[in-house]
């Protein structure tokens, strides 16, 4: 996050985390503690229903409890997820060579990472049953289907949940962030709440959207083990915008320090599940950095994105 939000008296998702400085690409940043098992998320702790011989009342009792810990079970970025820098940072050198160099290497892997994740989202809308009763050759292959390759307008849904995330965190609102944020941010947002001086009050403004425009940088999407039609999608949106934090004591004055506006690019990841094919609302996970090249590497020696990207 920018420096406005690491000043005395702020707030913002990256205060209330520990930032990961080796490994990948930026994971869950709000508590080492809610790392999700390695491999495929969720991979570990949803273990698929056993098939049961007795009617299908005592089947749906016996899958809830599994529906449930998947609603809770808190997800990691999903693996291989590339975030494109901005495409004009400073490379390593300014010669000509080292520019040209760079510039070719940002855009093969945008192609190239953008093409992978298309692909994902689209084993997952395959994956899902054909919504028509008999469907023929053509339907059967451009029928509509429960799991849409783009079921909404993620940035807006991405600007919505953001502004309405930090405005719930300036006025103590436990209720919509329990409802907006994953479980993990959501307890990470809360303790950064009860840790407030009693009487402080704070305001949240957002003054403007900037340019580069709100867009939507990374979309994927996996099948997870357990009930059938369970599924993740996460979806990364980079939002740049002009903010301002107040904070007045009990008095009703201005603390020092607070009310500056801050100029900030922020990529916001929100996630949304799919049970029994139902996709149920978009959800804030938190926010992520840009991938660093030894994040790149690192996923290069595990295997998760090809040596030539």
């Amino acid at each position: 996050m920018a420096q406005f939000f690491f000043r005395p008296f702020s707030f913002s998702l990256a205060v209330a985390c520990r930032t990961r400085t080796a490994t990948r690409p930026p994971q869950r940043c709000f508590s080492q503690s809610l790392r999700a098992p390695t491999g495929r998320p969720g991979m570990k702790e949803v273990m698929p229903t056993p098939k049961m011989k007795s009617d299908a009342s005592v089947q749906s009792a016996q899958a809830s409890p599994d529906i449930s810990r998947i609603e809770s079970h808190p997800f990691e970025l999903l693996p291989a997820t590339y975030i494109p820098p901005p495409f004009f940072r400073k490379p390593d050198s300014l010669k000509l060579k080292s520019i040209l160099h760079y510039l070719k290497v940002q855009t093969v892997r945008r192609a190239w990472t953008s093409f992978q994740d298309f692909l994902l989202v689209l084993k997952s809308h395959y994956t899902s049953p054909s919504m028509e009763p008999n469907p023929g050759y053509f339907k059967s292959i451009f029928g509509e289907r429960p799991f849409k390759i783009r079921p909404t307008d993620m940035v807006k849904v991405a600007k919505d949940l953001h502004k309405e995330m930090y405005e719930s965190l300036a006025k103590r609102d436990i209720s919509t962030i329990k409802q907006i944020c994953v479980p993990g941010l959501a307890t990470s947002l809360r303790a950064r709440i009860a840790s407030r001086p009693r009487g402080e009050k704070m305001m949240w403004e957002l003054l403007s959207y900037n340019r580069p425009r709100a867009k939507l940088v990374s979309h994927r999407a996996f099948t997870l083990p357990g009930p059938d039609g369970t599924a993740i999608r996460q979806a990364v949106v980079r939002i740049a915008s002009t903010q301002r934090l107040t904070r007045k004591n009990k008095e009703g004055q201005s603390i020092e320090g607070s009310g500056k506006r801050a100029y900030l690019v922020e990529y916001v990841c929100i996630q949304a599940l799919s049970l029994g094919w139902e996709e149920r609302p978009w959800r804030i996970w938190g926010t992520v950095q840009p991938t660093s090249e030894e994040a790149m590497d690192l996923m290069k020696t595990s295997g998760e994105i090809a040596d030539w990207v």
